[in-house]
């Protein structure tokens, strides 16, 4: 009868269910966005990489920032933290809590605004502050760049022939030895808000501009 019939699917739901939880993990596919279902013809053997359910975890829910670090996917938050991705092909989905770093308070004079790589190194900035990441995402050590260097937010921030280049009111080139030089004094007067600045690199012409976002007048 029906009601035979549906009560035997529900026990075979039931017992795959049982047998689901109790077996290992293995990554099957990623599915777009937007996409409602999949269609599972993959054999046993094709599985990918087994997944351990106990390890791992998902980025910090204030994000403010995102930049690469020796292939490493690093997440500026909020109280100086830096989340770092797992190395590895899939590395970028797990932020686990042991590559989590924290700017020491005596270099980092606020929040982490931006942060960019630079060579085999990384470069932090606050809007009055900037320190340069040694070693790598598992265990980097920081060294202090004084002297008023800083970036107003991930706009003012940016890469070119190994140096980086900064903006939080004066402008900054910073090389990859954590020597940092002023170089905006012959524009003192003209210079935007540090509110509404960015920085953008044109390589064709081998040049920086320092653009007023309000105005659109580029330096």
């Amino acid at each position: 009868s029906l009601d035979e019939t549906q009560q035997e699917d529900a026990k075979i739901r039931a017992r795959m269910t049982d047998v689901a939880r109790s077996a290992p993990l293995y990554l099957l596919a990623r599915l777009p966005l937007h996409d409602r279902f999949y269609v599972d013809s993959t054999y046993v053997e094709d599985l990918g990489v087994e997944v351990d359910d106990l390890v791992g975890a998902g980025p910090p829910d204030i994000v403010k920032g995102v930049f690469t670090w020796q292939g490493q996917v690093a997440v500026v938050s909020d109280n100086r933290d830096l989340f770092f991705s797992e190395s590895g092909p899939y590395g970028w989905e797990s932020f686990p809590s042991w590559l989590r770093y924290r700017v020491p308070i005596e270099i980092a004079g606020g929040e982490i605004s931006a942060g960019v790589e630079l060579g085999n190194n990384a470069l932090v900035a606050g809007k009055g502050w900037a320190a340069l990441l040694v070693g790598s995402p598992s265990t980097p050590d920081t060294i202090s760049i004084g002297g008023g260097v800083g970036a107003e937010n991930s706009k003012c921030l940016i890469t070119h022939g190994g140096q980086a280049f900064a903006y939080n009111g004066k402008l900054w080139a910073i090389g990859g030895n954590d020597q940092a030089q002023e170089i905006s004094r012959p524009l003192i007067g003209d210079l935007p808000s540090a509110a509404n600045a960015r920085l953008a690199i044109s390589s064709k012409l081998g040049s920086l501009f320092l653009i007023d976002t309000s105005s659109g007048q580029a330096l």
